[in-house]
């Protein structure tokens, strides 16, 4: 392995913070059904795998499944994502992948159904016009309980 310069280090943990930055601020925009504001967080053909059995294949298409679903008035939902834990690996300058936990706790007030996951995001991400974006992202649930009030 190359040995890198103090100037690379610093990118570097910069680029980490940056792709830090984006991944919060996705949760934060879903949990505010901000989706005019979450376009900001990925790249034009960002993909996107909620393990739903469908894969979402564009940045409007995902937008849209958002605003269909966490964003819907019907369900009227109360999202809270809680993600931590994050393993980020540079793969170039504008390149990256990591690697998230996630406690997922969502309530559909209009059905009284509460759903709990814990879950693994892997995702990759690109420098776009010197901005960091979500390219992929996939979640695999590792638990998910569902419990519905009466």
């Amino acid at each position: 392995m190359t040995d890198l310069t103090d100037l690379e280090k610093i990118r570097i943990l910069y680029d980490m913070e940056a792709i830090k930055k984006v991944k919060r601020e996705y949760w934060w925009c879903v949990d505010e059904k901000r989706m005019d504001d979450l376009v900001n967080c990925f790249t034009e053909d960002a993909v996107a795998d909620y393990a739903i059995d469908m894969l979402l294949e564009g940045r409007d298409a995902i937008i849209k499944f958002l605003k269909d679903t966490v964003a819907s008035e019907e369900l009227d939902a109360i999202p809270i994502h809680q993600g931590f834990d994050p393993v980020i690996e540079i793969t170039g300058e504008t390149t990256a992948i990591a690697r998230w936990r996630l406690y997922n706790y969502m309530f559909f007030q209009k059905v009284k159904t509460t759903i709990i996951m814990w879950s693994v995001y892997h995702d990759e991400y690109s420098k776009v016009n010197g901005e960091w974006k979500i390219k992929t992202t996939k979640i695999r649930h590792m638990s998910t309980e569902t419990t519905t009030m009466t």
